[in-house]
């Protein structure tokens, strides 16, 4: 809320006042001017771009959806005259519909040309009663649930998109209680990447109507429309009439809404409804981006300034904020986890959770040390304040050698390993426990004479690759996700 609540806003510099000005009565010295006291972390993994892609603006109570949409009403009226100009930028365009792409689409031949996904040993049955208002509807129940959501899906694929095509989905659905699905486009082979917006429709136990549209961003032959994100409960899903048309609507605004009543709602990142163009959502990008440099820049200044801090100060991590943004402040930080726990259920379930026994030695371009060294900007201090290879993974042991190594080679200026403990156990007792873990701590000492002495010497040749705040936004609109806002990976690095 602090992004864009001046009142959290408020609050945050009364807390980090109140913290930085405490004594210490041994000392005498406020924190602030304790040199104890290294480093400031303004907010640890958290931004406001990363809770747009993780779906949270899209679910926040009214009350502070309310108030984001009014100021992104306020920063659209400064920067367009009018709708007609808004409308004008956001590319407004009508194509005629064209016949739908599917086969089968309203089952009245049972389920031909679908495919029912039934993954890791979920079992779910598929059968086509006349449930839709006396229509056949696809019923599809999971009788026994996998480990994750995707354990059961239903797709239909073959298809194709033309990149800058518009295409229409559309369907009705409901299901035997109420749960929150998704369904999308994309590829139907490889990475199985997302190929438009991915919907997250609420369903209820009454039949609703949901429609997208959106504009192919490549070229495919092989797409698929996908249903899923209900295959590790006990559920029945019944989708009906289902759509898929090459044409549409996108960048229009219901009848009533206007740049002049302030009353353009603002952009989810999972719709159930309409289309969105990809100059409506840089703006939207823009706009939260503005946000985040307001916020940042404010508490930095308020530490620096106004509280008389002198020591490093640094917003967030890196894959939760864009560069361009976190660059402005003293140092870049980035946080990683080699296999980090996977909870295929409940969140941090301390019984029900996996962790891949793999070691990063065999995964060089997947690894950790890749993946950090596309954060880090040029001319900036980086340290990397969090890191980890979880146990129980029995190569664990080779975190802090391979982080100082290619440190080292990369000439990170820190690392701190995540998490020391202080209780009297003689064993780990948790995922990302360092102390208790024996063979880590003796690695430490090898790791941490050859990161400070530099035994191994920084790499000789640098890549730098151009990320100017234009070329951040629109990779962020076409590329982000939650833990990848922006970074040097979306650049074919």
């Amino acid at each position: 809320m602090s992004f864009f609540d001046d009142h959290m806003v408020e609050l945050q510099k009364e807390h980090a006042t109140n913290l930085l000005g405490s004594v210490n009565p041994y000392t005498g010295l406020r924190l602030a001017d304790d040199p104890a006291v290294a480093f400031v972390e303004i907010n640890n993994e958290n931004g406001l771009l990363q809770n747009w892609f993780s779906g949270l603006l899209d679910t926040m109570p009214a009350v502070f959806r309310n108030e984001l949409n009014a100021r992104c009403n306020t920063w659209l009226q400064a920067r367009y005259a009018s709708t007609a100009e808004l409308l004008a930028a956001w590319g407004h365009r009508i194509d005629p519909l064209g016949p739908n792409k599917l086969d089968n689409g309203d089952f009245a031949a049972g389920t031909i040309g679908w495919n029912i996904g039934r993954h890791s040993g979920a079992q779910a049955t598929a059968t086509t009663p006349a449930d839709f208002n006396g229509q056949a509807a696809l019923k599809v129940q999971v009788t026994a649930p996998g480990s994750a959501n995707w354990h059961v899906q239903i797709n239909q694929s073959g298809k194709s998109l033309t990149a800058g095509r518009l295409y229409t989905i559309s369907f009705y659905a409901r299901a035997s209680k109420p749960i929150t699905i998704y369904a999308g486009i994309q590829r139907a082979h490889t990475d199985w990447a997302a190929l438009g917006p991915s919907m997250s429709p609420a369903l209820t136990t009454e039949w609703q109507h949901f429609t997208i549209t959106f504009e192919a961003a490549v070229d495919e032959s092989n797409a698929r429309l996908n249903f899923g994100g209900f295959g590790n409960q006990l559920v029945t899903v019944w989708l009906a009439d289902v759509h898929w048309h090459e044409g549409g609507e996108i960048g229009g605004l219901p009848e009533g809404v206007t740049l002049e009543a302030g009353n353009i709602p603002s952009i989810a990142y999972a719709p159930t409804s309409g289309g969105d163009t990809a100059d409506a959502r840089r703006d939207w990008v823009r706009f939260l981006r503005d946000r985040e440099i307001d916020y940042w820049t404010t508490m930095y200044r308020h530490i620096k300034d106004t509280i008389g801090y002198r020591g490093i100060v640094f917003g967030t991590i890196i894959a939760n904020s864009p560069p361009n943004i976190q660059a402005q402040l003293d140092v870049v930080d980035s946080h990683a986890y080699w296999r980090h726990p996977m909870f295929p259920n409940n969140p941090w379930d301390p019984v029900d959770w996996i962790v891949e026994n793999v070691s990063m030695v065999n995964d060089p371009l997947g690894s950790t040390i890749a993946s950090i060294a596309r954060q880090r900007v040029r001319g900036k201090p980086h340290t990397v304040t969090e890191y980890q290879h979880p146990a129980p993974n029995t190569y664990s042991a080779e975190a802090p050698l391979l982080a100082a190594a290619y440190g080292a080679l990369q000439d990170w200026d820190g690392i701190w390993m995540f998490a020391y403990d202080t209780d009297d156990a003689d064993h780990f007792t948790g995922f990302f426990e360092q102390a208790h873990h024996s063979t880590k701590m003796a690695n430490m000492l090898l790791a941490a004479a050859l990161f400070r002495r530099g035994d191994i010497r920084p790499a000789r040749r640098r890549y730098t690759m151009a990320f100017d705040p234009e070329t951040e936004i629109r990779t962020i609109e076409s590329k982000g996700t939650a833990w990848r806002v922006g970074d040097g990976s979306h650049l074919g690095v």
